[in-house]
């Protein structure tokens, strides 16, 4: 039961995950300016998950404190993974803004950028 417990628990954070990455692959940069997590909406989400995952899994064990210590462990890895998917979103955000230049151009292709300088030195 356990094991069950917790495979759920991971697959839900997994498939959250695999979600939030290929959002933030295959959107644009307006867009992902507007898909960013916004903390009330993730302890809405985390809430909601873990409610969700308390009620099965009393269903199942009939046994408050294991299911307590249960939702405890799983919000514990939702944490921990939610940590990790940050760390990583930082250093790829890091290593593509060394990668493109200076980090006031983050987001801009270079055609864009060369567009922006060009009606900058118009307008002087």
């Amino acid at each position: 039961m356990f094991m069950h417990s917790m495979f759920a628990c991971v697959l839900e954070f997994n498939v959250s995950a695999q979600l939030a990455a290929s959002t933030a692959s295959n959107v644009s940069v307006a867009k992902r300016r507007n898909l960013r997590m916004r903390f009330p909406r993730f302890l809405i989400g985390l809430l909601a998950a873990l409610l969700v995952f308390g009620v099965t899994t009393y269903l199942i064990t009939n046994n408050f404190w294991l299911t307590l210590g249960q939702t405890l462990i799983c919000a514990f890895l939702i944490q921990l993974g939610y940590f990790a998917v940050i760390l990583w979103l930082v250093r790829r955000r890091k290593s593509l803004l060394s990668d493109e230049g200076h980090p006031d151009d983050a987001g801009f292709s270079k055609e864009r950028r060369s567009i922006l300088a060009s009606r900058l030195r118009q307008t002087r």
